[in-house]
């Protein structure tokens, strides 16, 4: 039987994965560009003028089911402090990748 994902707040003790919303842009572009040399290692490159990028094809494959992509929401003061995805997802097989 093929693996279903419920998209879905997933919440932890110390923060909360939020499924990911266009309103979200602002914050996420904040969380992301704190680390430039973090992003050299990347096959892409979220911060500074690489965002642009990054947001678009994440909110599409989001939005087309090829990504669930999730905002990491802190929970002592509800600040979002990054993202998370679950890609290539390869649902016949039961296999996805973590990550982004």
């Amino acid at each position: 039987m093929p693996m279903q994902i419920q998209i879905r707040v997933l919440d932890g003790q110390d923060i909360r994965l939020v499924p990911l919303e266009a309103s979200m842009k602002a914050a996420i572009r904040w969380a992301v560009d704190c680390d430039p040399d973090t992003w050299q290692i990347m096959s892409s490159r979220a911060c500074g003028d690489g965002f642009e990028d990054f947001w678009h094809q994440t909110l599409s494959e989001h939005q087309t089911g090829a990504r669930i992509a999730y905002a990491i929401v802190r929970k002592s003061d509800d600040k979002v402090v990054g993202t998370s995805s679950y890609l290539n997802l390869r649902l016949a097989n039961r296999g996805v990748e973590i990550g982004a």
